[in-house]
């Protein structure tokens, strides 16, 4: 079987797909976000990458 290459930026969803990977992951995200260490730890992640 051939390999397929497939090119991310070509591939183009519904609406809808997006709309429900939105309510999907925002209350986790909002819970995450909640948690004073989490976000800490984000603030320490961000300012790593900016360094690097």
């Amino acid at each position: 079987m051939p390999e397929t290459h497939i090119e991310l930026a070509d591939l183009t969803f519904p609406k809808s797909v997006y709309e429900s990977l939105g309510r999907t992951f925002y209350p986790c995200i909002l819970n995450f976000y909640d948690n004073e260490e989490n976000k800490k730890a984000f603030e320490k992640w961000v300012e790593e990458k900016k360094e690097s």
